[in-house]
């Protein structure tokens, strides 16, 4: 059975506080700048470590790094946050957190948006890790291999969870992910893939499926990227392969993760995701849908760049109202008592 919490209501009022994280309500751009190479043969990352690689924030009780961590063959860029890390006598540590996996939009890594969504849950006592994806490249660097749209980025994902997961001070019982755009399209196969999760927040997602009934929106956006992902037209026979490859409907029966589905009025697939999410609800999977009507993709991470809808402060705020109560219900900072 799938349960509603009480405390998660859809527009019926504005906070007494924001709660669009403060580092995000302040951006009037998502500038990336020039990525900064990397020379992954003397750096030599192994494939049981996220490697720091910078510290690129210090202050207010949490620390952030530019990371590197290996998936697959390929060495990938990311985004470390967490909060300062007390360690006992035999260098333990004194307190195990929660962590959140994001899995960011667009194509641009791991942009100041998302740095900014990754700093809030480290002040909120989370341990957050956000992938740049292969083949993209953001400020932390370049990451190898080729993007694949919602394929090898799923893998991706997946392999930093579970680095993540072995850190001495994250609690592996306490997880959270969330992905928005094309990261929703990866948490949603995710999810389907692996039990790890406590709960999971989508919001946007471009799902795909090989049932001609399902997924007609994702098929012709797979069409568009294809001169992209294989350098030229794809074919039918083709195509029915690339999707099978990033089917989100055949999992759904074994998901066990609570979800959060987040869409807009605006999202070019509004009618596979609202299928997705009754296909949620009849395979018996815990869920809550919200639908941002007069909402555009990408709402709850864009700058102010002063051209935004009038309700759109109101309408961000209470998605992220949402997403830290859906998050702290499933993965509170302090431990699980079962």
């Amino acid at each position: 059975m799938f349960r509603y919490l009480l405390i998660v209501f859809f527009l019926v009022g504005t906070s007494a506080l924001a709660q669009t994280p403060a580092g995000l309500m302040a951006l009037t751009d998502d500038y990336v700048g020039s990525p900064r190479p990397r020379d992954w043969a003397s750096l030599g990352i192994r494939t049981w470590e996220i490697r720091n690689l910078e510290r690129v924030h210090r202050g207010d009780g949490i620390e952030a790094y530019t990371v590197a961590y290996k998936s697959g063959d390929l060495n990938l860029t990311g985004f470390l946050a967490r909060p300062y890390i007390k360690y006992d006598d035999e260098g333990k540590p004194v307190k195990l957190f929660p962590a959140v996996i994001l899995n960011h939009g667009g194509r641009q890594g791991v942009t100041r948006a998302w740095r900014e969504i990754a700093l809030e849950f480290a002040r909120r006592g989370y341990v957050v890790a956000a992938s740049s994806f292969r083949g993209q490249q953001g400020a932390e660097g370049i990451s190898q291999g080729r993007f694949e749209f919602a394929k090898g980025e799923v893998l991706d994902s997946l392999q930093l969870t579970q680095l993540v997961r072995k850190l001495n001070y994250v609690d592996p019982l306490r997880m959270v992910v969330i992905g928005e755009g094309h990261g929703a399209s990866v948490t949603a196969e995710g999810i389907g893939r692996s039990n790890v999760f406590r709960a999971a927040v989508v919001i946007s997602p471009t799902l795909f499926s090989a049932s001609a009934e399902y997924g007609y929106a994702g098929m012709q956006r797979l069409r568009e990227v294809s001169s992209d992902l294989l350098g030229g037209s794809i074919s039918e026979s083709m195509l029915l392969r690339e999707l099978k490859a990033r089917e989100a409907f055949a999992n759904v029966g074994k998901i066990e993760t609570p979800v959060l589905v987040m869409t807009t009025g605006g999202d070019a697939d509004l009618a596979t995701s609202v299928r997705w999410v009754d296909t949620l609800g009849v395979k018996g999977v815990e869920h809550q849908y919200l639908r941002y009507a007069t909402m555009f993709p990408g709402f709850v991470t864009a700058a102010d760049n002063g051209t935004r809808p009038p309700d759109w402060r109101q309408n961000r705020d209470n998605a992220w109202e949402n997403i830290f109560q859906w998050v702290a219900h499933y993965a509170p900072t302090s431990p699980l008592v079962e």
